[in-house]
């Protein structure tokens, strides 16, 4: 990956010494290093003089062959990190030391697919990527924007395309989003002296990821194939053919990617994957996907569980413009065909019989039926328009109740469930695979929606409820007869004495202790 007449890795090595050791280490040559954090900003260009100068102000176009070319049309609007690192990665000379602190945005969003191939198979190596903690610009920004550190190399021309990239998560920083010191927990479960801090320790594993490409290179490892890759991922793809639903129609070979895909599903979605046919959980490729799909993980690696479900709400969102957009059309054609209809018999009285054998029968008689099919165009276009203004609606419904306790109480259980089963697996075969990655789901998961839960404001517990007080469900009040440890048990459920019901904490919409007077 280095060779002798570009390898500054050795100066950075020493220098990363010197950011994590106390002592002094000599760094006598170091070469041109570029050390930025970007602007994070929308730039408009019609105000920016030379702004096409820059590959990334124009447009960019994604063909059906997955190619992806420049257009001549300079966009209205660009992010100006992007500008940023472009003028920074021309700038620098081959073989020398890039390092950005970039929001993740810049490495995820599709928006920006064109700029990242570009980046990583033109432009730069990537040496490492580290993701920071929300809660490290909480305090000083006033802003929870998840961002990471890259480091990058720009190529020379000689590397190959098979080298190792370091990436690490750091998720504590030693202080919560208020400021205050977060320490570190002994096996009993009591705060010890030293702070909860992750960098240092990615600091000392980034100096060892470093340290042998500063040496003689032994014999490479075979790397992984993309196929051992995906299966490290969780993901299968299998070979298929469509079935045509019309006679004669031939089929055509299809791969469908199943398996993991929640953590894979935007950049699926990139890479041209579709669900519409075959369910939410599989992805239709029209080309093998899987060297794609493995070149992908292994730049950008696998979305966060708040990056999943940012970007459901946005999809859920961008379908409800596109189904508003589609009412309004079909509106608009009801409210033409409607005057069509009225257009047709303009010209004849209200209750005019059809005079049979008169000169008028033929024109009466091609009116009415004008009308009555403009008529009838009008009500199934209204009908439609109707339709679809619901599933618009329903989208944003869907945005809206993810973010209510209850939902997120049903995710929390279904977590707390898929550990449990993936647990009794792992007791029986600890090398399973599949087990293992659905345990580190299900423990991800369950540390966001704790998190969401109590961003939200938090739940009743077993200890908040009393026996006498009452709660609130689907809109109406009950007694307490039990507080149980996941739930309560309400009595004179649907007005029968005699008829309990239980009711789980985070399915509740309100609580009123048994001193309220009003019930």
């Amino acid at each position: 990956m280095f060779d002798s007449q570009t390898d500054h890795l050795h100066d950075w090595l020493q220098l990363f010494q010197q950011c994590a050791t106390p002592e002094p280490v000599s760094t006598p040559c170091l070469p041109t290093i570029a050390i930025a954090n970007p602007p994070y900003a929308d730039l408009k260009t019609e105000y920016q003089d030379n702004i096409d100068h820059y590959l990334f102000a124009h447009r960019w176009h994604c063909r059906d062959n997955n190619l992806i070319e420049r257009t001549d049309r300079v966009q209205k609007k660009v992010r100006a990190e992007v500008l940023f690192i472009e003028r920074c990665v021309r700038s620098v000379q081959p073989g020398e030391v890039l390092c950005f602190l970039l929001p993740n945005g810049i490495l995820s969003n599709p928006e920006h697919q064109a700029f990242r191939r570009w980046l990583a198979t033109e432009m730069v190596e990537i040496i490492a990527s580290i993701q920071l903690p929300p809660e490290l610009w909480q305090i000083e920004c006033s802003t929870g924007l998840v961002t990471s550190i890259l480091l990058l190399q720009r190529r020379t021309g000689s590397e190959s395309e098979d080298y190792d990239i370091f990436m690490a998560v750091c998720e504590n920083c030693g202080f919560d989003s208020r400021g205050r010191k977060i320490c570190r927990k002994d096996d009993q479960g009591n705060s010890t002296e030293e702070v909860n801090d992750d960098l240092p320790s990615i600091i000392q594993r980034l100096v060892q990821f470093l340290q042998p490409k500063c040496e003689p290179q032994p014999q490479p490892v075979q790397p992984l194939t993309a196929a051992q890759i995906l299966a490290e991922a969780g993901l299968t793809v299998t070979a298929s053919t469509t079935t045509p639903k019309k006679s004669g129609k031939q089929p055509r070979p299809v791969w469908l990617v199943t398996g993991r895909v929640e953590p894979f599903r935007q950049m699926l979605y990139d890479l041209g994957g579709k669900t519409r046919f075959t369910g939410r959980n599989t992805f239709s490729f029209w080309n093998d996907p899987t060297d794609d799909i493995a070149e992908e993980i292994g730049i950008y690696g696998e979305s966060s569980l708040e990056d999943q479900v940012a970007h459901r709400d946005t999809r859920s969102l961008e379908r409800s413009e596109r189904l508003d957009d589609r009412a309004i059309k079909h509106s608009d054609a009801s409210d033409a065909a409607y005057q069509r209809s009225n257009a047709a018999v303009e010209g004849i009285p209200l209750g005019q019989p059809i005079l049979v054998g008169h000169h008028s029968e033929r024109h009466h008689r091609r009116a009415l039926e004008q009308s009555n099919s403009a008529m009838r165009t009008s009500v199934d276009e209204s009908a439609y328009a109707q339709h679809l203004a619901g599933k618009a609606e329903s989208s944003r419904h869907q945005v809206e109740k993810r973010q209510s306790i209850e939902y997120m109480g049903n995710r929390l259980e279904d977590a707390h469930r898929q550990a449990r089963v993936a647990q009794a697996l792992l007791a029986e075969d600890p090398n399973h695979h599949k087990a293992q990655l659905d345990l580190q789901d299900a423990q991800a998961a369950i540390e966001h929606w704790q998190k969401e839960i109590e961003s939200a404001g938090g739940m009743l517990s077993q200890a908040m409820v009393q026996v006498g007080d009452w709660v609130k469900f689907c809109g109406s009040w009950h007694e307490v007869s039990r507080a149980n440890r996941k739930s309560v048990t309400v009595k004179n459920w649907l007005g029968c004495p005699e008829l309990t019901y239980c009711i789980a904490y985070h399915k509740l919409e309100g609580h009123r202790s048994s001193t309220s007077s009003n019930h």
